[in-house]
């Protein structure tokens, strides 16, 4: 039974490529997942591998030939098969995958949707968009996610501070004094929050500038292709996309400790955002933010 080889879709929108170099010739014995050819579109260079074992049974284009995705370029028959190109069976896809293409175009209003933009998920709709999709990023809180805004950004900038406390003591062996440094936990705090807006900008920036939608709202996903959204404005609509990122974080989940519920704790959210420092406190856990 002979397999087609065909032009896979290597990027968002890619629809054709041009045959740069056969690495195989008829009659080549190949194993599965051997390249056997070079494509070159717009954007990269992609290398096709053989579907399965067998052999080169008929190479129908040419180094130098546009191709479509979808388009059958070459025949694998099996390894002990001899090669015969009348009796060889082509199925060409390729019409049918462009008519496909177009019904994708009018039913879908975006190629891409991310649900969550944390790290992960505005990192990924900047690169979908660089691949060449029309991408759409729906996030009900702030872009950055944890990382930039109730965890490792804003941690590292407390403490940042409270390490300029350390110079005072050190340069006591160098013969320098100084008066015994305060803490105004407040102009901390409010250092801390410039420095989140101001990496909260330089990601708005990002997306803005690599042609990303952004949707302040909750998603919820219907179906494989349709989302909810429901905005921060109250507004509800549904969005159709071909592919879905859920790049949706983590949220804190107090352990079962027994009376620390009753004791209000506080997660990195409130810790973050207090206006005043604790007398003392308990830190439950020791990663990056704890």
């Amino acid at each position: 039974m002979s397999i087609n080889v065909i032009v896979p879709k290597a990027g968002l929108t890619m629809t054709e490529a041009t045959i740069t170099t056969w690495l195989v010739s008829e009659g080549d014995i190949v194993k599965k997942d051997q390249p056997i050819v070079e494509l070159m579109t717009e954007k990269m260079t992609v290398e096709v591998a053989a579907p399965e074992d067998g052999k080169i049974g008929a190479i129908l284009k040419q180094e130098g030939e546009e191709v479509q995705v979808g388009e059958t370029i070459a025949v694998l028959v099996p390894a002990n098969q001899s090669v015969d190109k009348p009796n060889i069976t082509i199925e060409n896809t390729s019409s049918e995958n462009t008519i496909q293409d177009e019904k994708t175009k009018n039913e879908f209003e975006y190629d891409v949707a991310v649900v969550g933009g944390g790290p992960g998920g505005y990192v990924a709709a900047i690169r979908a968009s660089q691949l060449g999709g029309k991408v759409v990023l729906i996030e009900r809180e702030q872009l950055g996610g944890v990382c930039l805004n109730s965890g490792c950004i804003p941690t590292k900038t407390l403490l940042s501070g409270v390490e300029f406390i350390k110079l005072a003591e050190l340069s006591k062996e160098y013969g320098v004094f100084y008066n015994k440094p305060k803490i105004e936990f407040a102009k901390l705090i409010e250092k801390k929050e410039s420095v989140v807006h101001t990496l909260r900008s330089g990601i708005e920036h990002l997306l803005k500038k690599n042609n990303v939608t952004v949707i302040k709202g909750m998603g919820t996903l219907m179906t494989p292709h349709q989302i909810e959204v429901k905005q921060n404005d109250e507004t509800t609509s549904v969005i159709h996309v071909k592919n879905v990122i859920l790049a949706t974080g983590s949220e804190t989940n107090a352990p079962n400790i027994p009376g620390l519920r009753e004791a209000n704790p506080m997660t990195n959210k409130e810790a973050l955002s207090a206006a005043a420092l604790p007398k003392s406190i308990a830190i439950i856990g020791a990663g990056a933010i704890g």
